[in-house]
């Protein structure tokens, strides 16, 4: 088992990211979206994201409260479209 920040995979890559948002209060999305910055012609990048997604070399499993991230239109974006794909598990209350 490897765990490490976002941060320390730069320049490397995994078989499989286990990204955890960690977000379980709406005031925590600031902390979540930091990274964020509009390239031109207008999209919005996420740097933490992009490279979390980037360096999954077979698979990307992602863990949060989708009711909290979905407030941000880039992880909105981002859960509509694993939704889309069939790849949304939902856990039961």
């Amino acid at each position: 088992l490897f765990r490490s920040t976002i941060e320390r995979l730069q320049g490397s890559e995994r078989e499989i990211i286990i990204y955890c948002t960690t977000v379980t209060r709406l005031r925590q999305m600031d902390f979540l979206t930091n990274s964020k910055y509009e390239e031109k012609g207008g999209e919005v990048i996420d740097r933490k994201l992009n490279v979390a997604m980037s360096r999954a070399r077979e698979q990307m499993i992602i863990v949060g409260n989708g009711a909290i991230v979905r407030r941000d239109a880039l992880y909105e974006k981002l859960y509509d479209g694993i939704k889309k794909l069939g790849g949304l598990i939902k856990k039961e209350s």
